[in-house]
């Protein structure tokens, strides 16, 4: 659970996605009635946040601010395609996450950073950058 946010550290608060992304989910609104409801962390000054996992109370990371946020995206959206791929069209989630796994620790010694804290929802902008440069040398690397 968060409490407090790592950018301004002011306090933070736990929403329903659709008190934060209304337009976005008013059509689905009993979706987000708790139960099956993924939840987001929000600081109350800068409106820096961080989703949880599935209808647990878990982030999935640090709160980020919106650029930072686009980076983790853009980087995690360059990294996926690769584990999957590399785990052979199986559907099994045990070498899926192996494959996943490799690319992580790849990350995690290429950027110096330990294992436990190669995570794309704990990076920063910086992070995401270097992180996206090792990823586009490894696909063309790999090809």
């Amino acid at each position: 659970m968060i409490k407090e946010c790592n950018l301004c550290w002011w306090s933070v608060s736990l929403y329903n996605p659709s008190v934060i992304y209304w337009p976005r989910y008013k059509h689905h609104n009993d979706k987000w009635s708790g139960k099956s409801a993924s939840y987001i962390y929000q600081c109350s000054s800068c409106k820096a946040r961080v989703w949880c996992h599935g209808d647990t109370k878990k982030p999935f990371g640090t709160l980020a601010d919106k650029e930072t946020r686009n980076a983790r995206h853009l980087t995690h959206e360059l990294l996926d395609p690769i584990w999957k791929s590399e785990s052979d069209g199986d559907h099994n989630k045990w070498s899926r996450w192996k494959a996943r796994k490799k690319l992580y620790k790849m990350l995690s010694i290429k950027m110096w950073i330990p294992f436990k804290q190669t995570h794309m929802w704990m990076f920063t902008i910086e992070q995401c950058r270097i992180a996206y440069q090792i990823i586009l040398d490894y696909k063309k690397n790999n090809e």
